[in-house]
């Protein structure tokens, strides 16, 4: 039981410090465009060249955030650059409000001493994100990403652009999507190795836990973490 209290703690402390990484930059709009997004966020014209500028803005705004990854992975026809599909992935963790309820539950899961599995965190996250648009988020993603997707890999290039903050949430993000109804054990029991091509949303999972594994910050807790899901 120590032991593995021990472990949950270790991965909390690793998921907090990915949030906060991720929160430690807020800025806010200045301008007057920025501030008509923010009272109707369909108007926001969103391009290449001013999207990472508007999701940086729209911190703490999770509606605006969707709507940013909607427009982005409207854009089509495959020419989402390393850099756009980043801006893309930073959108979808504002817009899911998964680092809000990981911050929120961290407290609640270190004090309650029958939470001491992987399983137990990510379950209580789960219940939490119901209605955070998790569904809709990961289908947009899976689009925005498929060119820096292959053979259950993510290109360099992308790996290069991403921060390992991100990757941690957009696995989160992911693997909660896909659970569905299921609970944290049986839906680990679904998994068998590496996905094969063609399976959709656990291509992306299996990738973003890949470049992950080999982190000096969040390797060693996330391996705890990919061990015991898949």
């Amino acid at each position: 039981m120590l032991k593995k209290r021990g472990k949950i703690m270790q991965i909390l402390f690793v998921l907090g410090i990915g949030v906060v990484m991720l929160s430690s930059c807020t800025e806010f709009f200045t301008s007057s465009w920025g501030e008509g997004a923010k009272r109707d966020p369909s108007k926001v014209k969103v391009t290449s060249s001013n999207a990472a500028a508007l999701v940086r803005a729209a911190r703490g705004d999770p509606e605006l955030s969707r709507t940013i990854l909607a427009k982005i992975a409207g854009m089509g026809g495959g020419g989402w650059s390393p850099a756009l599909q980043v801006t893309a992935v930073r959108a979808a963790n504002q817009g899911s409000g998964i680092s809000k309820l990981i911050l929120e539950n961290v407290g609640l899961i270190a004090k309650d001493t029958t939470k001491t599995t992987v399983e137990d965190l990510l379950d209580t996250i789960k219940a939490s994100a119901k209605g955070n648009h998790v569904d809709e988020i990961s289908g947009e993603l899976k689009i925005v990403l498929d060119s820096a997707l292959s053979n259950n890999a993510f290109s360099s290039d992308f790996l290069a652009s991403v921060n390992e903050s991100d990757l941690v949430l957009l696995f989160a993000t992911l693997v909660i999507a896909d659970m569905g109804d299921d609970t944290m054990e049986d839906y680990s029991d679904g998994w068998s190795g590496a996905p094969t091509a063609g399976m959709g949303i656990r291509n992306f999972i299996w990738a973003a836990a890949q470049g992950l594994r080999g982190s000096d910050t969040f390797g060693g807790p996330i391996n705890e973490i990919l061990g015991e899901i898949i």
